[in-house]
């Protein structure tokens, strides 16, 4: 009974428990309850991307309060309930004594470095108040960093990115099998698909398009025809109604796309046989987006990097708004998937990609 009920039941119901508080946690934060209010403490622009980011997360547990500017405060700081307080970096301790202030956050160096940091820290324990230290490195998951105290110092190790080893066998491993399942589950709805296809306009079932994989190799993405056959010698003339961000084509109300095609995008159905592709190994389940050739041609240095695993059906950009996205976003998204992945963040976005489809937000 242990095995055969209580610990599946058991699991699910931990699971869908843990899932549900996330969201009330997370929806009382974004009316300002259980975060923490902070004061930052750093340069100019320091403080304001720190704040930013605070600001931008939304359900984030520390809410900007008060900041402190080391250089100069160019323009006043806006947070959740309105404008910031600015303190003078003399004034720091007085400031935190007070009941709208629950920790302290250094964003940055400060002066005096190490020394004065200590001394700041004894006065803020004498305030009730928390120090906090914001690392300089961003967009690393906690399971790449580590604590190491060497003498009186308290390192921060970050371990490298998995590009080979173990975990990338277990990845592709995982792609196999999924990918394998999901093709023979989704035969009768292939053929179903296909049928509406052809009736609708009589053109090609499939889709096949240059993308660019791991590494810069080329590779031709399997899709379901979504657009009319023409499609591709009608792109230039709609270039000026482009919607999408940086180098993506994008329109919200595209003329190309067919009536069986606009079902296939809003349900995501369209992207379906690219199961072939993670079966032959040259895309993943889980991954950045496949760029077209063009989109590489504008990528910087940053960009770059989102080549150097394979990209996947679905990934970060997919849960996190797909077309929805600007630019910098789908390739902050990317980024971090490329330095931070691991199987269990892998099954993760699985899981979130089936609520996504039913929502069909940026679907187009």
């Amino acid at each position: 009974m242990f095995f055969l009920v209580a610990l599946p039941v058991g699991t699910v119901l931990l699971l869908v428990s843990r899932w549900v508080w996330r969201k009330v946690l997370g929806r009382l934060r974004g009316y300002g309850g259980f975060s923490d209010r902070v004061l930052l403490v750093g340069t100019h622009a320091d403080v304001h991307d720190v704040a930013e980011e605070f600001t931008r997360a939304g359900s984030t547990a520390m809410t900007p309060t008060a900041i402190c500017c080391l250089d100069r405060c160019e323009s006043p700081h806006s947070g959740r309930n309105g404008e910031l307080d600015v303190v003078d970096w003399y004034d720091v301790v007085d400031r935190a004594s007070y009941p709208d202030i629950d920790c302290v956050a250094i964003a940055g160096d400060i002066p005096g470095g190490r020394q004065e940091m200590r001394r700041l820290a004894w006065a803020l324990e004498t305030a009730n108040v928390d120090l906090v230290t914001i690392s300089r490195m961003t967009d690393v998951a906690e399971d790449r960093m580590q604590l190491l105290p060497v003498g009186g110092l308290t390192l921060v190790r970050v371990s490298l990115p998995r590009y080979r080893g173990f975990a990338v066998m277990a990845k592709r491993t995982m792609d196999v099998i999924v990918s394998s399942l999901a093709l023979l589950v989704s035969l009768p709805a292939f053929a179903l698909i296909a049928l509406a296809i052809k009736l609708d306009d009589g053109g090609p079932v499939f889709f096949r398009q240059l993308r660019v994989g791991a590494n810069g190799r080329p590779f031709r993405i399997w899709k379901f025809r979504s657009m009319s056959i023409d499609a591709e010698a009608r792109k230039a003339e709609l270039m000026l109604q482009n919607e999408g961000s940086g180098p993506l084509f994008k329109l919200k109300a595209d003329p190309r796309i067919t009536r069986v095609g606009a079902f296939l995008r809003k349900t995501s159905l369209d992207e379906f046989p690219q199961f072939i592709n993670a079966l032959l190994g040259e895309m993943s389940v889980v991954g950045p987006r496949p760029p077209l050739p063009v989109e590489v041609e504008g990528y910087d240095s940053d960009a770059k990097r989102r080549l150097l695993i394979r990209p996947g059906i679905t990934g970060a950009w997919q849960v996190g708004g797909r077309s929805d996205l600007s630019w910098s976003d789908s390739v902050r998204l990317d980024l971090h998937y490329v330095e931070n992945w691991s199987i269990t963040r892998d099954l993760a976005i699985i899981a979130k990609t089936v609520v996504v489809m039913f929502q069909r937000n940026g679907a187009y």
